[in-house]
């Protein structure tokens, strides 16, 4: 019964970690490019089958799969923040003059069971990466030496 009730939990885990990861993206793709709002559905139902039919190929064939998007975003992370120190440095980064004013004038917002769902959706996608990691261990082989112990 415990082991049913992990994998269970692991198994809703996987379900809203997709959900929230791909609405996310969904989200910003559509901040990008507003024509594509009523799209927003298909779009994200297309994003999960593409993962879905990479997943199902193996973790190595996965792995390699989305090693690829990965990097990327890594290196261009590293290229963001080297070109703002870069321009930092050389003081060409310029200001903000005239920031946005921010005026609350009502009530912020209640609790309401969604803020607690989407909390507790932020909340699995954080842990993803290291739930990834800990259950792509299995993937990696055992290091052996190519020589025999008998052998010199």
């Amino acid at each position: 019964m415990p082991a049913q009730t992990a994998g269970a939990a692991l198994l809703t885990d996987y379900i809203l970690t997709v959900s929230v990861s791909i609405s996310a993206g969904v989200a910003q793709i559509v901040s990008a490019y507003p024509a594509l709002f009523p799209y927003r559905v298909v779009i994200a139902v297309v994003a999960v089958f593409l993962i879905m039919l990479i997943n199902l190929r193996g973790v190595k064939e996965s792995g390699a799969a989305f090693a690829i998007p990965t990097y990327f975003f890594v290196v261009m992370m590293i290229g963001t923040v080297g070109f703002g120190l870069f321009r930092y440095f050389t003081g060409s980064l310029g200001m903000v003059v005239d920031p946005p004013h921010f005026e609350a004038t009502h009530v912020l917002s209640v609790i309401t069971p969604f803020i607690l769902l989407h909390a507790f959706a932020n909340g699995t996608t954080a842990l993803t990466g290291v739930e990834a990691i800990s259950n792509g261990i299995t993937a990696f082989k055992e290091p052996r030496s190519k020589k025999t112990q008998g052998s010199r």
